[in-house]
Formats: C-alpha cells, structure tokens, sequence
C-alpha cells in the first residue's frame, strides 16, 4: 500500500478487459487509487478526459484502429491535464521517444508494469 495524502481519479485504457480488470484491482488494493472509468479503446478517451477529470491515464499504445500519440497530445492540451502513462509490449527507444513527443509523463513495459509501474506513480505524485 502506497500512504498518499489524497485520492488519485484514474482513467484506465486498454482493449483488454482482462488487462483493464487486473489494473483496476492492482491501483486500488494498493493504492490512493480509485478508478473512475474504463475505456476499451482510444476512440473515447478525450470525452471520459474532459467529462471525468482524472488525476491520472493510463492507456496501452496499441489498440486497433487508433492513434494513441494523437489521443495523448489532446489530453495534455486540457486545462488541468492529467499525469499520463502509456503502457506497451514494445518498451523500446522508438516508442519511449514517441510517447515523450506526445507528451507522455511516463511509459511502462507491460512485462514489468506490476513490479515498476507503482514506484513510477509515486514518483508522478510526489507528496500526494
């Protein structure tokens, strides 16, 4: 359990229900986490951004039929942008460059996301 001082809203996006399951279970048992969506693809993120006004996204870079680098640009121009994550099976340097292009405050190996991916966040929200 990560002791933080308030409660981090997370929007949770991945095309696998399975993945966005288990992520939702890992923040919240672990953490100031509370999920307040989930989105199965990218086409609707902007719109849960805008409407739920979470702290934190985190969202696969791989879905079909979506531009992920173009969902998180717009996410990082809302007033109040939240933290954004991106989690990928490709953690190479191409894609580590993409997402920091994009705007990206982080980026997670999915092989590794449940041994790395909370020290990453308590690093996002310092004294949170």
């Amino acid at each position: 359990m990560i002791p933080m001082n308030r409660i981090i809203r997370t929007l949770v996006v991945d095309d696998s229900p399975v993945l966005r399951q288990s992520l939702r279970r890992f923040l919240e048992d672990r953490g100031p986490f509370q999920v307040v969506a989930e989105e199965a693809g990218a086409e609707a993120v902007v719109e849960s951004a805008v409407r739920e006004k979470p702290d934190l996204v985190v969202i696969d870079v791989k879905m079909p039929g979506a531009d992920v680098w173009s969902k998180v640009r717009t996410i990082k121009a809302l007033p109040d942008a939240p933290k954004v994550v991106i989690l990928t099976l490709e953690d190479d340097g191409m894609t580590r460059g993409s997402a920091l292009d994009a705007g990206t405050d982080a980026t997670c190996g999915k092989q590794r996301a449940w041994e790395d991916l909370l020290p990453m966040l308590v690093n996002l929200f310092p004294g949170a």
